[in-house]
């Protein structure tokens, strides 16, 4: 296949751009010797924060070529299909029906697992937030909901004893067994490096094509659900529901050994993580629905209609499983039911929108506020001391919280509660920016529904208080045919949408959650158009987003897929290279020695291949394991073993291509390289992470960092 930028109506103009990165390339291939690292080595440090050196900071992290997982996955095909020829008829049908059903086996198993850890997740989360307050009689491991099962509200639980008589020592007990439980979940983050934080940053950054070692291996799900458990037990403003999405990947990631379609084949496994993250957001909130769509809009950057059903089954299975597994006996799937269903106001659309704009408002004063933080933490060097960070952030929580009984409370009962269909003190929460940089596991999705639905109820009472004020007249008339006109619940459902949407920039997959976890059918409209309102503000203050912010403070490579391809990419104002500053292989003249002085003298991962140097036109590519199995096996003709190990098809651009366009290959194509052609001559290639550095670089007006 071959790609012409003649096709373009800028190719001419445009062109110079694309000659112009070729340059900064491919002067990095050779120009450079010190520069030349292997990906593998580096892959197992840890990330690199922002302000490390720029030319290395993408280097530990592998590119994905997701076109070469796809041939593996027909070789796979073509060798079980062999191995099976001379099986009888009925066994062979079995096997293959096996083979095709592998996918739908591994989502089923992937959803009860997620299930059954995210139930007791709920349960250690529910014990430790009880702990704070006492302990059970019957058994010091029941949480205070087990133990007053039986109980009325109005006669207390004979069962619960409280840690003192006093105020001061049950304050005092609340804030040193909170400040021991964030303690100790900073402690046992820092025994895996990607337990800290929602992990929804590294998985956008996967699923974008690199590899993240270790982001996804069994010891990061262990430690992540204990010291979340432990950080959200504490009563710290973060949330279990982002980190459900991360342990889940991390239990698809791990089953994926099971079945031979997925072991060897990242292509095949980035389906199996997508439908995980589904079932994560599944069981986070109870809406199955809601997660496909949100890993769709938000997660995913390839998401074919095959996998739109098994993501659909996988959360199913979840979800299922986890309300079998309901150990309270409720057997509820909505988690914040609403039980009025009243008609709202047209006159109401006005603060519907007005929240729209303030959620836009407070999602950008949110992230900025992010950002700016995360850069005070680099700078005063804070990620040196996690524990001492997190100790202050959860001893100022407790003082704040415990002040307040509604504070005191898990955000869930807050959301609860400020959804219900009564009167409600409204409260501020403060500490989300704060604790979502903390060193601790925790996401900013409930965090921020919190931060909303007390905004929208505010706003709600505001109207109630109004019409009031003014009577059932002007726009208040409809009131009058009606016993219940206002409800500030409404409101805040509203607001919660709002200010999530504004933080993350979420729409569609929002609309649905909300509609799941809630049963409100009739309020899908005022959420929809808040929502729209939240995202269009937010964008025109600012594109960035929390997890925008992660990415570029550790370094990680992302080329975003939601945004349109960036025109007018400006690169170094120099000519291309010569061609013989580019490593290449030819049919005609390599040797054995050639190729054993190439492995040696770097550690690229594959080659262009032509068929002689004096034409350069375009045979193939070859990766560096093939190169190596050539060496190994010692076979005097090395053009034929170069034809048969080498992929033939390579996708080519034409150097008058225009960036853009190059940009909207790796996206769309989940490319992990494309070779340059002008002429038919080969004359470069471009791969994935140059690109970005080169995008990264024309940001900050400075080019010298373009690098292979």
């Amino acid at each position: 296949m071959r790609w012409f930028g003649k096709h373009h109506e800028d190719a001419d103009e445009e062109g110079e751009e694309l000659v112009n990165l070729l340059q900064t390339v491919e002067e990095a291939h050779s120009g450079n010797p010190e520069h030349v690292a292997e990906e593998e080595q580096e892959a197992r440090n840890l990330p690199r924060r922002r302000g490390d050196d720029e030319p290395a900071r993408h280097q530990g992290f592998p590119t994905v070529d997701w076109n070469h997982y796809r041939s593996l996955a027909r070789e796979h095909e073509q060798r079980v299909k062999q191995s099976i020829r001379r099986w009888s008829p009925p066994l062979k049908h079995a096997y293959l029906a096996y083979e095709a059903a592998q996918s739908w086996i591994a989502l089923g198993l992937v959803g009860v697992l997620c299930g059954g850890i995210a139930s007791m997740l709920d349960i250690g989360t529910d014990w430790m937030s009880d702990l704070k307050f006492g302990m059970c009689t019957r058994g010091f491991w029941i949480s205070r909901s087990t133990c007053c099962v039986e109980s009325r509200e109005s006669e207390g639980c004979e069962h619960w004893r409280a840690w003192g008589a006093g105020g001061l020592l049950n304050f005092l007990a609340y804030s040193l067994i909170a400040c021991g439980m964030a303690c100790l979940s900073a402690f046992i983050s820092r025994l895996s490096p990607f337990s800290a934080g929602s992990g929804l940053s590294e998985i956008k950054v996967v699923m974008s094509g690199f590899e993240v070692p270790g982001l996804l291996d069994a010891w990061t799900l262990v430690t992540k659900a204990v010291a979340l458990m432990l950080a959200v037990g504490s009563g710290m403003s973060v949330g279990k529901e982002g980190p459900f999405i991360h342990i889940a990947m991390i239990v698809a990631n791990v089953s994926a050994v099971l079945f031979s379609k997925f072991r060897n084949n990242e292509g095949r496994r980035r389906e199996l993580l997508s439908s995980a993250a589904a079932a994560g957001v599944a069981v986070a909130f109870g809406a199955p629905i809601g997660g496909v769509l949100f890993s769709m809009e938000e997660v995913s950057s390839y998401f074919p209609a095959k996998t739109l059903w098994r993501s659909f089954w996988c959360a199913i299975v979840a979800v299922l499983t986890l309300q079998r597994l309901n150990f309270y006996g409720t057997e509820k799937l909505v988690m914040f039911e609403v039980q009025y269903h009243h008609n709202w106001k047209w006159f109401e659309m006005g603060p519907f929108l007005l929240l729209g704009v303030l959620g836009g408002l407070i999602g950008w004063i949110f992230n900025t506020s992010h950002h700016a933080l995360l850069e005070l933490r680099r700078l005063r060097g804070m990620h040196n001391f996690p524990i001492k960070e997190t100790l202050i952030v959860s001893l100022v929580t407790s003082l704040i919280h415990y002040q307040s009984s509604f504070l005191r409370t898990s955000s869930t009962d807050m959301l609860g509660a400020l959804f219900a269909d009564c009167n409600t003190r409204f409260h501020l929460t403060h500490l989300t920016v704060w604790s979502c940089t903390s060193p601790v596991p925790g996401g900013i999705l409930i965090p921020s529904l919190c931060i909303g639905s007390l905004l929208g109820r505010a706003v709600g009472l505001i109207v109630d208080a109004t019409r009031r004020w003014v009577g059932d007249s002007g726009i208040f008339s409809v009131c009058r045919k009606t016993t219940s006109c206002i409800t500030p619940g409404v409101y805040a459902i509203v607001g919660a949408a709002s200010v999530l949407a504004g933080v993350t920039r979420i729409t569609v997959c929002l609309v649905v959650i909300m509609l799941e976890i809630t049963g409100g059918l009739e309020y899908v409209l005022p959420v929809m158009a808040a929502v729209m309102v939240s995202k269009w503000t937010g964008d025109a203050l600012g594109r960035r987003t929390v997890y925008e912010n992660v990415i570029e403070e550790k370094g990680y490579p992302f080329l975003d897929n939601k945004h349109d391809p960036i025109k007018n990419l400006g690169a170094a104002d120099k000519l291309v290279g010569e061609e013989d500053k580019l490593r290449f292989l030819s049919l005609v003249s390599t040797t054995a020695r050639d190729i054993r002085e190439t492995l040696a003298s770097c550690a690229y991962r594959g080659f262009p291949v032509v068929h002689s140097e004096e034409e350069m036109t375009v045979a193939g590519y070859i990766t560096r394991e093939s190169l190596e199995e050539i060496f190994q096996e010692g076979d005097d003709d090395i053009s034929q073993s170069l034809v048969r190990k080498m992929a033939t098809r390579v996708i080519q651009v034409d150097a008058a291509a225009p960036l853009d366009f190059v940009q909207d290959l790796f996206l769309t194509m989940g490319l992990r390289y494309v070779l340059v052609v002008r002429k038919s001559k080969l004359v470069g290639i471009i791969k994935k992470k140059d690109l970005i550095r080169h995008i990264h670089s024309s940001h900050k007006g400075d080019t010298s960092h373009v690098v292979h």
